[in-house]
């Protein structure tokens, strides 16, 4: 069962991620050594602080997907960016400053851990009316939804599709955080999985022990979702 890696940092050169081409390609082997075929790279956009915008990441990804591509032939690229959410990024994305999923209509966005959940609520309804479909990156994080079920079946009632980081799911069984992140999988919130990789160290791009869980505690068909069928929808344009 292959991987689509909804959320990582491999575009060389661009972000906090990988820092030149040697180490995205270094990456890039041990995602495929994972089993992951098919990976949207991510890098950051900072409304108003950016050095890049949506014509320099796509110069950057015309470069570096050919070469990939002849090392590993069959790991197909995508673009995106995951956009920190702030005011006027919408306008940034209509103005095309901005990369969406694989020129999609979604977008993948984060906030500040501590964002209140009137903000986080009220940027998925900004970008649902602006028709777009927003993907709230690694939803683990927000200390505002920490618990809150209530709050996240909301969320995704109202449009928002929620993205997890595979590691979040490895933590011991007694650890609260990883026990919250299980439950969001196995109750079914959680549409698509991403490695957040940002290097070859701490943050690499690293699927299998999770795939291990999923294998025990997931029926087939919700795995293979998770794993690559949103995803593929995602790329597709179509609705989850």
């Amino acid at each position: 069962m292959y991987v689509l890696d909804m959320h990582c940092h491999i575009l060389p050169g661009v972000d906090d991620g990988a820092k030149d081409e040697a180490m995205s390609m270094e990456m890039l082997g041990i995602a495929y050594s994972q089993g992951i075929r098919k990976m949207i790279l991510t890098p950051h956009y900072y409304v108003g602080k950016n050095k890049y915008k949506a014509v320099d990441f796509r110069r950057i990804f015309s470069d570096f997907a050919p070469k990939a591509n002849i090392k590993y032939p069959d790991l197909e690229l995508y673009l995106g960016n995951e956009i920190y959410y702030t005011k006027g990024a919408l306008d940034e994305v209509r103005a095309g400053n901005i990369c969406t999923m694989a020129d999609t209509k979604y977008v993948l966005i984060e906030f500040s851990p501590r964002v209140s959940y009137n903000e986080l609520y009220g940027a998925v309804r900004e970008f649902v009316q602006g028709r777009y479909r927003p993907v709230i990156a690694h939803v683990e994080r927000y200390q505002c939804l920490t618990r809150q079920l209530d709050r996240i079946a909301e969320l995704t009632e109202n449009g928002a599709y929620l993205q997890m980081n595979a590691d979040s799911m490895t933590g011991s069984m007694f650890d609260g955080q990883t026990k919250w992140c299980r439950k969001l999988v196995t109750e079914g919130y959680i549409s698509v999985i991403g490695t957040d990789a940002h290097n070859l160290d701490d943050r690499a791009p690293y699927v299998q022990q999770t795939i291990e869980w999923m294998r025990k505690k997931l029926d087939a068909e919700s795995m293979e979702m998770m794993l690559h069928g949103n995803g593929e929808l995602m790329l597709e344009n179509k609705y989850l």
